[in-house]
């Protein structure tokens, strides 16, 4: 449930983002209800792995779901664009917790040999929630009205926290010191390594922010400035980390380890090749089809699908074979494919056949999350499959804001460059281009 939740968020906000910044007057920063979401979720991402094996999978649970549905409530009441971005940014902590905990309570509690065949359940899960959320997001949007997608998660995140406080038990066998209910509250603080907590997070804001920023606006101070304390952040990281953190927050062994850092490369530009496709879908089909935004949202749907199609087909053969290095090289090559296909075909076109070209980069993303989760999974010890799994998430993460920078910086160049054609020799041009 949280799981779909997350997802449906997301989704919703791809399909309307046009519509709500329009309604408040910044339809040039409509990015940033996409982007603070990231960034926040980004941020805190990486705590919830160590968080975790401190105070218990469900008490930081329990925290996250009240987290989202705050967020929840307070875009739906928005009545500024600043109000809706704090609401997002509140929304994507909360939502950040819920989608790594799901992942590292499966590795907790299931055997490994069934571990991709349960993160298929999670990545369907998360495949049928995207494919709903931009549909109906676009049809309320276009109806009701787009709040109402936001008001009612609200009920829905009520639910799914009884669900947790009532249902879910801590693992069995996990991988704590002692029992984390034995411990005294003064000694469960005492563990949190606060200082690498907050370097950590100024070295991914600051890092994403200048990532940003480099591809929406030209160099500057700002961006000068965000670069330099991105390193400056950075540095004081890796000091902390390595020689004065009794328990890290981010081992810096842990990170730099082969397989570690393979499958973060690896679901990092899967992720930005495919965020930038959903962010820019609904753009295309708009301006090139003259779609409405419900119609436009739903030609998402062939790439959920595809994600499906390849989470499904990849976990069975991993549950089969126990075999995993060959099917991450074909997730790899169907996505290039794909996208190869779609940079050749999509020249003004909206036959249906080149719509359903984006199922394939779809199916590649599918496979590459299944397959690089488990060789995280079988590489590493239970000790340190909470730490690494919730990085494997921020690594997603800063694809998803590689891939939102990246397709905007693209699109916003194509209108100014074609509006300065257009409008060459008529007076007022440059301010309008």
């Amino acid at each position: 449930l949280g799981i779909f939740l997350s997802n449906v968020v997301s989704s919703v906000v791809i399909a309307t983002n046009q519509r709500i910044a329009s309604e408040f007057n910044a339809l040039s920063s409509a990015a940033w209800l996409l982007t603070i979401y990231t960034l926040a979720q980004s941020a805190s991402q990486p705590l919830y792995g160590k968080l975790s094996d401190i105070y218990g999978r469900k008490a930081c649970l329990v925290f996250c779901w009240i987290v989202f549905g705050i967020g929840c409530l307070l875009v739906a009441v928005g009545q500024s664009y600043w109000h809706l971005l704090l609401g997002r940014a509140v929304s994507g902590i909360g939502s950040a917790g819920k989608i790594a905990l799901t992942s590292i309570i499966v590795a907790d509690v299931i055997p490994l040999p069934k571990v991709a065949q349960y993160r298929g359940y999670v990545n369907l899960t998360a495949t049928i929630a995207r494919s709903l959320g931009g549909p109906i997001g676009g049809w309320l949007a276009g109806g009701v009205g787009w709040r109402w997608p936001f008001l009612i998660q609200l009920p829905v995140a009520l639910a799914g926290l009884a669900l947790v406080l009532w249902k879910l038990p801590e693992p069995k066998e996990t991988v704590f010191e002692e029992d984390v209910d034995s411990q005294p509250t003064g000694s469960k603080i005492s563990r949190v390594d606060f200082a690498g907590a907050a370097m950590l997070v100024a070295t991914v804001l600051t890092g994403l922010l200048s990532l940003d920023f480099c591809t929406k606006h030209s160099l500057g101070l700002v961006v000068y400035s965000l670069v330099g304390a991105f390193v400056l952040s950075l540095s004081l990281f890796c000091v902390i980390e390595k020689y004065y953190a009794k328990e890290p927050i981010l081992p810096l062994e842990l990170i730099f380890k082969r397989e570690v850092l393979t499958s973060y490369s690896i679901v990092c530009f899967q992720a930005a090749g495919q965020f930038g496709l959903l962010y820019t879908i609904p753009i295309y089909f708009q301006v090139i089809g003259r779609e409405s935004i419900a119609s436009s949202s739903s030609r998402i749907v062939p790439v959920v699908v595809g994600n499906a199609l390849g989470t499904i087909t990849s976990q069975r053969i991993i549950t089969k074979t126990q075999q995993y290095k060959g099917l991450t090289a074909f997730g790899n090559l169907v996505g290039l494919v794909g996208f190869s296909l779609i940079f050749l075909r999509w020249r003004g076109s909206t036959r249906w056949f080149d719509a359903l070209l984006v199922a394939l980069p779809g199916t590649g993303m599918g496979v590459i999350q299944s397959t690089t989760f488990v060789h995280l999974a079988a590489s590493l010890d239970r000790s340190e499959i909470a730490i690494a799994g919730a990085s494997w998430f921020l690594a997603q993460n800063i694809g998803v804001l590689m891939g939102a920078s990246i397709s905007t910086a693209t699109i916003n160049y194509a209108l100014r460059h074609g509006l300065a054609t257009l409008l060459r020799g008529v007076e007022g041009r440059d301010e309008v281009s």
